[in-house]
């Protein structure tokens, strides 16, 4: 097969594949979703806010654990901690991925103080 009919029929199986509406760029689309995080320190917890919604999460719990990113993203196929679909089930979230930009990051920069 040479390349030509090679990438014909990717692109025709990319077509087949879409969903109900037929359209690329809604299934683009669909594949990632934005949430915001405030780390609040009275309670050492990180807040995950989508639209009206508002989760508490332990800042040592999943992805947040040793953490010093800004941004985290998180994904379906890598789901070991299960954080993925907690979070997915709470904001009913269809995507495939997950990116949480914490918005006060100067938590994760900060020196653990000695008990």
């Amino acid at each position: 097969m040479d390349n030509k009919n090679l990438i014909e029929q990717m692109v025709q199986e990319t077509f087949e594949n879409t969903n109900e509406e037929g359209n690329i760029v809604s299934i683009m689309s669909k594949k990632s979703t934005k949430l915001s995080a405030i780390y609040e320190e009275e309670r050492k917890c990180l807040i995950l806010k989508k639209d009206d919604k508002e989760l508490e999460v332990p800042q040592s719990w999943g992805p947040f654990r040793d953490s010093c990113h800004t941004s985290i993203k998180i994904s379906s196929q890598d789901d070991n901690q299960f954080f993925f679909q907690v979070i997915s089930a709470f904001f009913t979230i269809s995507t495939e991925n997950i990116d949480i930009e914490i918005k006060n990051p100067n938590f994760l920069f900060q020196p653990n103080k000695a008990a």
